[in-house]
């Protein structure tokens, strides 16, 4: 288990440029897509400093199925807060992007 960890802001920035990488999940349709991208990372995994590496080991790959399982079937929303759906609906994805 990662200990919890202060990083120092210059530490903090070079692993967001890792997180590119991952928001490539959000763009695709479907769970086979998402199996794609979370197998490119698991391949990539020595490439990513710790914190990410613990992010994609311990709480992305073992539940990415759960997580995304909303792509499959369209009776379950993609979240369960009211405010996010209607922003998701209604805001173009460049907007989303942005915030």
């Amino acid at each position: 288990m990662l200990k919890i960890t202060i990083y120092p802001r210059k530490k903090i920035k070079e692993y967001k440029k890792f997180l590119p990488e991952l928001y490539e999940i959000y763009e695709v349709e479907t769970q086979t897509e998402v199996a794609k991208i979370v197998e490119n990372l698991k391949n990539k995994i020595n490439d990513f400093p710790e914190v990410i590496q613990y992010i994609i080991n311990e709480k992305l790959a073992p539940y990415f199925k759960n997580l995304t399982y909303f792509l499959e079937n369209a009776k379950i929303e993609s979240t369960s807060n009211i405010i996010e759906r209607i922003f998701e609906d209604l805001a173009p994805k460049h907007v989303k992007k942005m915030l």
